[in-house]
């Protein structure tokens, strides 16, 4: 199952790390998902976070991306994921209300 998925964006950070001296700011949960595959189930904690200063370097993925929430159907991201971006919609669209 992960060989599939193995090409798709996703929010995890599994083979992602920081170079020495790269400092990060972690905060809160931003919230927590269990999703079941056939043959796996994941738990994924999300937390907010910012790279305060140095950078990422991959180890195992091809690309990491910073994007924006409008830009999230741009991409093809694990089902997993699907309930994350959904949330990101929601609060991206009750912050545009706010703004008028």
């Amino acid at each position: 199952m992960f060989s599939a998925l193995a090409i798709l964006w996703r929010f995890t950070t599994p083979g992602l790390s920081v170079l020495p001296l790269t400092i990060l700011s972690v905060g809160d949960v931003f919230m927590e998902v269990v999703h079941e595959y056939p043959d796996i189930t994941v738990h994924l904690t999300l937390f907010h976070a910012q790279i305060e200063s140095g950078e990422i370097k991959l180890l195992e993925h091809n690309a990491v991306a910073w994007i924006t929430p409008e830009e999230i159907p741009h991409y093809t991201f694990c089902p997993a994921d699907k309930e994350i971006n959904e949330r990101i919609a929601a609060i991206n669209q009750n912050r545009r209300y706010e703004n008028w």
